[in-house]
């Protein structure tokens, strides 16, 4: 890691407190992008430390809240999600009788693009859950990409990752950050 992403991490580390991830989970992640086309779900105060750890590759951030897009951001897409928390497990139901797709509706390049790493680190506004967030992740992966998702003590994002990513693609687990490979 280089002197401007320590800089960056300690600047985040000191914004965010115990909100967020856990410094060992930014460097775990973070090192896992270098050369790697990226699409995390979400953005915020973490987004700058992502930005400087893709150098090669391309980095892209889904967001379903405004206020979390600066003006002069051309690398966040603002999305909406149409499920509330409360009907996660309605829905997971759905999904298994394959009676009901999760998907939301995003570019046609972040669709067509081969993501080596995908990051599920949204929404979180006390609304939505991140079920189809998680849904549409695994499918715009690639195969044998990165899989993350943070927050995985909570019960949605433990449920829903372990089902959709599968338990045998599970690399690594830290405090709330889970690591899958997509097989």
């Amino acid at each position: 890691m280089d002197s401007q992403y320590n800089k960056l991490l300690d600047k985040l580390m000191n914004a965010v407190k115990d909100t967020q991830m856990e410094e060992e989970e930014y460097k775990y992640f973070s090192s896992f992008l270098k050369d790697k086309n990226v699409l995390v779900f979400g953005s915020g105060r973490d987004s700058d430390l992502y930005r400087h750890s893709v150098n090669n590759g391309v980095i892209r951030f889904l967001e379903n809240d405004p206020t979390w897009i600066p003006n002069d951001a051309s690398d966040i897409i603002l999305v909406n999600y149409t499920t509330r928390r409360d009907q996660a497990f309605t829905f997971l139901d759905d999904m298994l009788r394959g009676e009901k797709e999760l998907g939301i509706e995003i570019p046609s390049t972040i669709r067509e693009t081969k993501w080596d790493v995908v990051f599920v680190d949204s929404p979180w506004d006390g609304k939505h859950g991140r079920m189809q967030s998680i849904y549409e992740s695994i499918r715009l992966i690639k195969k044998g990409g990165d899989m993350f998702i943070h927050d995985c003590d909570r019960p949605i994002e433990n449920v829903f990752s372990t089902i959709v990513y599968g338990k045998q693609n599970l690399v690594k687990e830290l405090t709330k950050l889970r690591h899958y490979i997509i097989k």
